[in-house]
C-alpha cells in the first residue's frame, strides 16, 4: 500500500539486545535512549510549511469569502482586481475599487479611475481595514503553529520523559506551543517488567503521522536508519558505537 510503513524490527531488536549486553543500563533505559534518537530524527525530517506559503494561502482564502461587520463584501475578481459589494445592493452590483488586489485605503478617486461616493468610500475603507486586521490575526496565529508537525514528536518525547539531546534543526519545533487538544491526541508510554520493556507511540493528530506532512515516513526512515547504523557498526566498529550510545545517554560501558 502507498502509505504503509516497512520497518526493520529484527535489526532493531538485535541492536537493543547488544546495547543492553554491553552497557550497564537496563533494557528500559536502552529502549528509551534508542527511542529518543529515533523521535528526534523523525521530528527533524518531518515537513513543515513555510511562512510564505502560509501567508499566500490565508490571503487567497479571505479574498474569496470576506464579509465585513456590516455585511459588505470584498473580493478578488477573476482578472485580479479588487471589487466591493455593499450590503443590500442589487445582485451583481460590484464596484471595481482598484485594478490589483491591494488592501490599502482608497481615496475619493479610486485607483480604478472612478470617483466614489463619500459614504461608499467610508464603507470600503472600513471593510478593507477589517480585512487587513483579520488577515494579520490569522497569519500570526498560523505562524505560531508552523512547526506543530515537528512539535508533535517532541511532545511524545516529553510524555516519555526523554530529553532532546541534539537541538539542531529543531529550534522552531521546540518553541511551538502545543495546545491541550493537540497534546491529548499524541501519546508515548513505556511498559516494563523485570525482564522486558516496550514503548508504544500513538497519534490521532494529523500534524505528525499523516502522509502529507511526511511524518510517518520520517519515522520509518529514522527507525530503519538506527537499525542500519548499528548493523554497519557491528561489522566495523561495534565498540565505538556502543561507547557513543552510552556517552549520549549517560550509561557506562562494560569492560
Amino acid at each position: 500500500m502507498k502509505n504503509q510503513m516497512s520497518i526493520n524490527s529484527t535489526g532493531f531488536d538485535d541492536m537493543l539486545r547488544t546495547l543492553k549486553k554491553k552497557t550497564g543500563a537496563s533494557y528500559a533505559q536502552v529502549i528509551k535512549g534508542a527511542t529518543g534518537s529515533i523521535l528526534e530524527n523523525t521530528a527533524r525530517n518531518t515537513k513543515k510549511s513555510s511562512a510564505k506559503i502560509l501567508k499566500e494561502a490565508v490571503e487567497e482564502s479571505l479574498s474569496t469569502r470576506f464579509v465585513s461587520s456590516v455585511g459588505d463584501k470584498i473580493r478578488k475578481a477573476k482578472d485580479g482586481s479588487l471589487i466591493f459589494k455593499e450590503n443590500g445592493s442589487a445582485a451583481g452590483r460590484w464596484i471595481r475599487v482598484r485594478r490589483s488586489y491591494k488592501l490599502g485605503a482608497v481615496g475619493a478617486k479610486n485607483p480604478a479611475g472612478r470617483f466614489i461616493d463619500k459614504d461608499v468610500q467610508k464603507r470600503i475603507n472600513k471593510a478593507l481595514g477589517q480585512l487587513r486586521k483579520l488577515q494579520a490575526k490569522i497569519i500570526k496565529y498560523k505562524k505560531s503553529k508552523l512547526a506543530s508537525s515537528q512539535g508533535s514528536w517532541l511532545e511524545i518525547m516529553r510524555k516519555l520523559r526523554i530529553p532532546v539531546k541534539v537541538t539542531r534543526g529543531l529550534g522552531a519545533a521546540m518553541k511551538v506551543k502545543i495546545g491541550s487538544k493537540h497534546s491529548k491526541a499524541v501519546s508515548g508510554k513505556l511498559f516494563k517488567t523485570k525482564y522486558t520493556a516496550e514503548i508504544i507511540v500513538r497519534s490521532r493528530s494529523e500534524s505528525a503521522l499523516n502522509p502529507k506532512g511526511g511524518g510517518i515516513f520520517a519515522f520509518q526512515k529514522a527507525f530503519n536508519g538506527q537499525a542500519k547504523a548499528f548493523a554497519t557498526a557491528a561489522s566495523k566498529d561495534l565498540e565505538g558505537y556502543v561507547k557513543q550510545f552510552a556517552t549520549r545517554n549517560g550509561f557506562s560501558v562494560k569492560k
